[in-house]
């Protein structure tokens, strides 16, 4: 039987061969039986209207689940640094879909847009990363368009009810955007905020109709704004 090489033990301290939810051992990221479990904690809007609390511009959210758990750790370690936990993630983004051809078949794919700063630091932008991994499941075009046109502070570190005007003016967009219905796509969708600002702009520049998927829905606080 041949060894394992010096590359293959590398391999394994970065890249475990473990299940990242149940760590049974397995070839992929997550085995099958965690892959279906996860797959079925998919949230949506109610009736896929977009939001209950505050008007916005996108039509309805998906979710492949809510920011705790497995799923919260695998979106925190795409941030970092593990490039690979983007496929796995965009297959229950997939899951979330569901049959619903605006999700499945828009027009054009986006992704929520990154500062220069944090690209430069992590390498990637993680939400580029899961919008390019879902245009491969699904074979739509993942485009570039919308970018970070004015210095904000990070979400993260911004209250609820403030994230709104954050955001305001934030973004910018500078290409075409192909008729019909859109999708726009993030990691972690907390008040919708973000997501607002960012379909504003893409219906502005001709998207007929704008829906979101992410990797997760963070749940806030009855107290606070969603």
């Amino acid at each position: 039987m041949m060894r394992p090489s010096l590359k293959d033990h590398l391999v394994d301290l970065v890249y475990p061969s473990e299940c990242a939810n149940c760590g049974t051992p397995c070839p992929a990221v997550l085995c099958g039986p965690c892959t279906l479990s996860m797959a079925r904690r998919a949230v949506r809007s109610e009736t896929d209207v977009a939001h209950a609390e505050r008007p916005v511009a996108f039509l309805g959210w998906r979710a492949a689940g809510d920011y705790r758990g497995s799923l919260k750790d695998m979106v925190l370690r795409l941030k970092d640094s593990e490039r690979r936990l983007a496929s796995p993630l965009a297959a229950l983004m997939l899951a979330a879909a569901g049959n619903d051809p605006d999700y499945l078949f828009p027009s054009a794919v986006f992704c929520v847009p990154s500062t220069r700063e944090k690209v430069a630091k992590r390498g990637y932008n993680q939400s580029r990363l899961l919008a390019q991994a879902y245009s491969r499941l699904t074979g739509v075009p993942v485009l570039d368009g919308l970018r970070v046109a004015a210095k904000s502070a990070d979400q993260d570190s911004v209250p609820g009810r403030a994230r709104w005007a954050n955001v305001a003016r934030a973004f910018a967009f500078s290409c075409a955007v192909p008729a019909g219905s859109v999708l726009l796509i993030d990691d972690v969708m907390t008040t919708g905020a973000t997501a607002d600002a960012c379909s504003r702009l893409l219906l502005e520049a001709g998207a007929c109709s704008v829906r979101v998927l992410v990797a997760a829905r963070a749940v806030l606080r009855r107290s606070a704004n969603r």
